[in-house]
Order: C-alpha cells, then sequence, then structure tokens
C-alpha cells in the first residue's frame, strides 16, 4: 500500500493490497480497481467503492456532465483527457453525472497506446 487519499482511483495488487493506479503502466490500470472512500496509512485497511457505484467529491471532482472519464497518468487520479503518450493505458473508468459526482463503472476493455 501507501497513504491513501479519499477517492483515490486505486487497483488491487497481486499481493491484496490497494494501490495507486495510473495511466503510465498496464500493471497498475488494467486489474480491478476501485475508488479509496477514506483515508488510511500504509497497511491499513480501507473501503472501496467497486463498479456501480456513483461518488461525489466537490472537493476533487469537476467534470463537465456526461463525459467519459478514464485512469490518468497522475498516479490514483482520474481525467476526461485521455492519455495520449506511449504506452499510456486508455481504460474508461466511469462518467461523470455532475461536476462533483462519477459514475463508477471501469471497462474491462483497454488499449495500450504505440
Amino acid at each position: 500500500g501507501y497513504t491513501t487519499t479519499q477517492s483515490d482511483l486505486v487497483y488491487l495488487s497481486s499481493a491484496a493490497r490497494w494501490e495507486e493506479a495510473d495511466a503510465d503502466a498496464a500493471g497498475t490500470s488494467i486489474n480491478l480497481l476501485g475508488i479509496a472512500l477514506e483515508v488510511k496509512d500504509d497497511g491499513e485497511a480501507m473501503n472501496v467503492a467497486l463498479a456501480g457505484s456513483f461518488i461525489q467529491d466537490a472537493s476533487v471532482y469537476t467534470f463537465t456532465p456526461g463525459v467519459p472519464l478514464y485512469v490518468d497518468t497522475t498516479a490514483g487520479a482520474i481525467t476526461a483527457t485521455k492519455p495520449s503518450g506511449s504506452g499510456d493505458i486508455v481504460r474508461t473508468v466511469g462518467y461523470a453525472v455532475h461536476a462533483d459526482m462519477i459514475y463508477f463503472n471501469p471497462s474491462s476493455d483497454y488499449v495500450t497506446l504505440a
């Protein structure tokens, strides 16, 4: 693990720990995804929202309603801009419902950019 921030985009690692997702690496962006629901220190159990959840966080989210959202190249972040760098993973994680609310529903499909 790591010390989480509420609303971080996380993935379930092979060590069965929630870690920050990052579009710069396939190993951190194609696994089971979740959203951290609380701040926790490394090694502490954490509540995580899974697919099908609606997550609201006015302190983090400022999206245009209706747009698709993606794993960001900034660890733990969600973005409305598709990653575009060589080797980046493009994976939809849901949609903005309101400026500060997302419907979290990660696709199992992804593309690795050349």
